[in-house]
């Protein structure tokens, strides 16, 4: 199976508008198309495995991607 086959359809996303997060509708073209490139979901995976490996126990990670820099915000037990 591919990524595309766990894609859930997203009807909204969150934007800035006017200072603050709000619900927009995502246009339908956008609805159904991953948000994570296939070779960036590979680098997420693999980042997991090495914060895993290090710390000797499955993290909860949380992440921001910005072009191609991944940035981890925190990881926990």
């Amino acid at each position: 199976r591919g990524v595309g086959d766990f894609i859930e359809k997203k009807p909204d996303r969150l934007c800035p508008l006017n200072g603050a997060l709000q619900t927009v509708p995502n246009p339908e073209s956008l609805q159904e198309v991953s948000s994570v490139s296939a070779p960036m979901l590979k680098r997420l995976f693999d980042l997991g495995l090495l914060i895993e490996e290090k710390e000797g126990t499955p993290r909860d990670i949380e992440f921001v991607i910005k072009g191609e820099m991944i940035y981890i915000v925190q990881h926990r037990s």
